[in-house]
This record gives structure tokens, sequence and C-alpha cells, in this order.
């Protein structure tokens, strides 16, 4: 497990390399859920800075990751 500099760091370089920043897992989760989910706040703020969709829902709960980051 990486610790928050480290997913920081590799988040920066994918976004730099034109990773998709919305792409979505087979719960419809984007890395905005998981970066709120985990606390990554550092990564949540770089992804928001770089146009990452704030009001995405998953498919199973509908939590949108602001409401994520909010009860983690």
């Amino acid at each position: 497990m990486t610790d928050d500099g480290e997913s920081f760091q590799m988040v920066r370089l994918l976004l730099d390399h034109k990773a998709k920043i919305n792409i979505l897992d087979k719960q419809q989760r984007q890395a905005m859920h998981w970066s709120a989910f985990m606390g990554h706040i550092d990564v949540v703020m770089v992804l928001a800075e770089r146009g990452a969709d704030l009001m995405c829902c998953d498919k199973q709960v509908r939590a949108g990751a602001l409401h994520v980051w909010h009860v983690a």
C-alpha cells in the first residue's frame, strides 16, 4: 500500500501522461470515489483541479464522490 505522498505523485504522473480522469470501474466508481473513500485529500484536490467529475455517482449506492468524502 502506498502512502498519501506516493499516491499523489502517481496520480499526477498518470494525469500528466493523459490518463482518463473520469474512467469508470465495474461499480461505476471513478478515481475520485476511491480517493475520497481512502481519505487521500491531496489526490481528491488534484483530481478536482484537473477536471474530475465531482458529481459522479456509483452504480450500487448511488453515492457521489463528495458524499463519500464527507462520510469517510
